[in-house]
């Protein structure tokens, strides 16, 4: 079957950086999934005795049937001295597990386009981001290989359950082609997506999923409207609830204090300071965030990452990450110490939350909710 590759310009050139890495894919993860077929592969390989003793011991069969690594003090068990891993080193990258061998490329189907992505979670992935202004250029080829067994796939029954689907690749390139636009702010074109969607969702809402093509062909105009664009540039930030929102959540799964406030002070006054210093360290790559903000585009499957939710509210849930990066841009730009550095590892470690865990969203979605910030209006306040 012929189909259509869509990825992102820095997918083809990704290379892992290996023992090297800060924040490494073997450290802090917690649940990494390996299949009985790949265990047993590893465990009629030949290697030394020591790997065998740990392949025998590090496994745990999981609810659903699947198995995974028991962490030893937050690190893979087969992860050495040097953060090498002793099953590629012994056996070769071949007898590794599917997410391990394809992270951080994930990828989803549907209708006739695979969509290859690259995880915001991956420090060597921020760093291309962050240095090439074209990292994030949309590249679009001819794929003539099956899917892999861990592909997303959108089934007929999904476009029964969720008919706006049958749509996805139409709205995420509404929503690509409007943050891509360098004309204005990457926090305005987000801004401009969250009108979009609120649209198209409430269409398919009402039933109507089937307009969602001449829906998107009557809001490309309004969304180049001049005056509307002016008037977002001109949105001052909110701190206030930027601070209730991204760090209230945020403490749920990190310590914050621990990680990223070295001098123990947190609150609004800061963030102005932080993010004015994070600026002058970015100064001539300003496209870096615009970057990061495709990526995640991209990484949480927009426009439907979860699909217990209506596309607006997985939107709401993009804009929240997105601002989640923005809230830690300025907390590593008063924290000291190597800005750039810091910022790739806090965003690299909280996207493992974020973007490999629908669990989340429930949860960002009470909150944005009971602050009562899901509008358009207040997403503007809150991501820019």
């Amino acid at each position: 079957m012929k189909m259509t590759q869509l990825q992102l310009k820095i997918f083809s050139e990704f290379r892992c950086i290996g023992g090297s890495c800060p924040e490494s894919c073997c450290e802090r993860w917690g649940d990494i999934n390996w299949y009985e077929d790949e265990i047993e592969r590893i465990k009629n390989h030949d290697c030394s005795p020591e790997l065998k003793e740990l392949i025998n011991k590090s496994f745990t069969q999981k609810p659903d049937g699947n198995y995974t690594i028991r962490e030893v003090n937050g690190r893979c068990p087969f992860l050495d001295e040097r953060n090498f891993c002793r099953i590629q080193l012994e056996m070769g990258h071949e007898n590794l597990s599917f997410t391990c061998q394809s992270y951080p490329r994930r990828n989803t189907y549907n209708n006739g386009i695979v969509m290859e992505r690259l995880a915001c979670s991956c420090v060597g992935v921020l760093d291309m981001l962050f240095n090439d202004r074209d990292a994030a250029k949309l590249v679009m080829k001819e794929m003539h290989k099956d899917l892999e067994k861990a592909s997303v796939a959108e089934s007929s029954k999904n476009f029964v359950d969720n008919p706006e689907l049958k749509y996805r690749n139409e709205i995420f390139k509404l929503l690509y082609d409007v943050i891509y636009d360098d004309s204005y702010s990457a926090e305005t074109g987000v801004v401009l997506g969250a009108l979009a969607v609120q649209k198209i969702s409430q269409f398919a809402e009402n039933g109507q999923a089937e307009r969602i093509p001449e829906v998107i062909k009557a809001i490309k105009p309004q969304l180049r409207n001049k005056a509307q664009i002016e008037t977002l540039e001109r949105v001052q930030p909110n701190y206030s609830l930027k601070y209730a929102l991204v760090e209230d959540i945020l403490s749920e799964y990190i310590n914050l204090n621990e990680l990223y406030y070295k001098d123990n002070s947190s609150g609004v006054e800061k963030y102005a300071e932080g993010s004015k210093k994070f600026a002058e360290v970015f100064a001539g790559r300003e496209y870096a965030m615009r970057n990061l903000f495709l990526n995640l585009l991209m990484d949480i499957n927009m426009p439907s990452f979860s699909k217990s939710y209506t596309l607006y509210e997985n939107y709401c849930y993009y804009v929240f990450c997105a601002s989640a990066f923005k809230y830690f841009a300025a907390v590593t730009g008063f924290s000291g110490g190597n800005i750039e550095e810091s910022f790739k590892k806090i965003v690299a470690l909280i996207s493992r939350h974020y973007c490999h865990n629908e669990n989340t969203i429930a949860r960002v979605l009470a909150k944005m909710k009971q602050l009562n910030c899901t509008s358009p209006a207040y997403l503007a306040s809150l991501i820019k």
